[in-house]
């Protein structure tokens, strides 16, 4: 919780902060006339919303890792002013945190769940006549997730496998033009993952899941590149 508090000051701090450096560079509305490539790199927190998995040792029930952090890589091109299209690359970490079984109490968790994702993703950004630009938008693509170690504390058996699924997320955020090619961007985006299967120390057992529901929150720095 700590961290998602600090990322959210940070954020904020940032989006307030940047017009105003805007307005000291003398910079003007923010343009996309060129129709040009960018790439954006950025930096936040992702906070769990449902991590649902069952399996024959423990039956139904819902891990809760603690607030992780996530890097993410854009290569994008503006397709009109408005309208520009991104391929990206995330790399989201979750560890330790709780399970709950069958409405029991939380069980103490130790490990973490490594999730790479590849996105293409499509943002339609309003014109403001300002150096600020909002934006929405939808990506799909695939989620790779690895599990290390990952299970109750003085448990017998942990996660180990990994799995790759479908993933989808809807994005928001804002941008502000700080320099000639260069402005600053922030994103939230609602990411859901279809539900894979893992494997244990203990042979033959496995976990499935039944999908995974995340608020991830990013930071970052774009830079066009033509």
């Amino acid at each position: 919780m700590r961290n998602f508090i600090g990322i959210a000051i940070s954020t904020a701090i940032t989006l307030v902060s940047a017009p105003v450096l805007a307005a000291d560079a003398g910079l003007g509305a923010y343009s996309t006339a060129s129709h040009g490539w960018y790439i954006e790199v950025r930096g936040g927190g992702a906070v769990p919303v449902n991590h649902s998995f069952t399996s024959t040792a423990t039956g139904a029930g819902e891990y809760k890792p603690n607030t992780g952090f996530n890097i993410g890589v854009d290569i994008g091109k503006y397709l009109t002013d408005n309208w520009r299209a991104e391929l990206g690359l995330y790399w989201n970490r979750g560890s330790n945190g709780s399970a709950t079984l069958g409405g029991g109490a939380p069980i103490a968790h130790t490990g973490s769940v490594d999730v790479y994702s590849f996105m293409g993703n499509l943002l339609y950004s309003f014109d403001t006549n300002s150096s600020m630009r909002p934006y929405i938008g939808a990506g799909i693509g695939l989620s790779h997730f690895d599990f290390n170690g990952l299970g109750a504390v003085g448990g017998g058996f942990t996660i180990t496998g990994s799995d790759t699924v479908f993933s989808a997320a809807l994005l928001t955020g804002v941008d502000f033009k700080i320099g000639e090619r260069t402005a600053i961007t922030s994103r939230y985006s609602l990411s859901w993952a279809d539900g894979g299967r893992y494997s244990t120390t203990t042979p033959g057992l496995t976990v499935r899941t039944s999908g995974e529901i995340e608020h991830i929150f990013g930071i970052g720095l774009r830079v066009d590149l033509n």
